[in-house]
């Protein structure tokens, strides 16, 4: 199995990968790397942040515990942040 679509925070090992393996997105000759998004979660590689975009939540009144979960489970994650 040959691994792709490569992705790091350090330019000097992205230098090491062949093109055809790193992220489509990748391009080591700019000044930053990219935002990838993978199961929800953000993660700015250049200084190797996550962010998490929920959006806007609207909650009413008439919410019920359902309501309240399927909001919750709009965010994947599988780190425990």
């Amino acid at each position: 199995m040959l691994a792709r679509k490569w992705i790091s925070n350090s330019k000097h090992v992205l230098e090491n990968i062949p093109i055809e393996n790193r992220a489509m997105k990748v391009d080591i000759t700019q000044e930053e790397l990219p935002k990838l998004k993978t199961l929800g979660v953000t993660w700015i590689a250049e200084s190797d942040i996550f962010i998490f975009d929920i959006g806007e939540t609207k909650i009413s009144k008439d919410m019920t515990k359902r309501d309240y979960m399927k909001k919750i489970s709009t965010l994947f994650d599988p780190l425990g942040f």
